[in-house]
């Protein structure tokens, strides 16, 4: 177990700036729920995803990375990486369309000219 936690903890490193954004994000959002909840929503549940979406995806990387070349040639792991890798980015996806939404969310249109 201590080296799975090694493991993690290496691969988790790497991600720390994105995870610090993430949380300062967070309180952002709780912060101004008050003034502005529609934006502070999206703003949460996108920033949330960004500081899961690391932390889950690393642990079942590590957890299953040694099942996967057991149990897989190497031309099946050819297929099966990039879905791994497809179903992180939809997440992340989603997350920064939150963000996006998030802008865009409670501003008036623009008066025609």
């Amino acid at each position: 177990m201590p080296e799975f936690a090694a493991h993690v903890a290496t691969s988790l490193t790497g991600l720390a700036p994105v995870m610090i954004a993430s949380l300062a994000g967070i309180v952002l959002a709780l912060v101004t729920c008050k003034h502005h909840p529609r934006v502070s929503i999206l703003m949460l549940a996108g920033f949330a995803l960004l500081l899961i979406i690391p932390g889950i995806s690393t642990v079942l990387r590590v957890s299953f990375y040694p099942v996967l070349f057991r149990q897989f040639t190497a031309h099946d792991l050819r297929v099966v990486m990039p879905l791994l890798n497809i179903i992180t980015s939809v997440f992340t996806a989603a997350a920064y369309g939150l963000l996006i939404w998030a802008v865009l969310a409670g501003r008036r249109r623009p008066m025609p000219s």
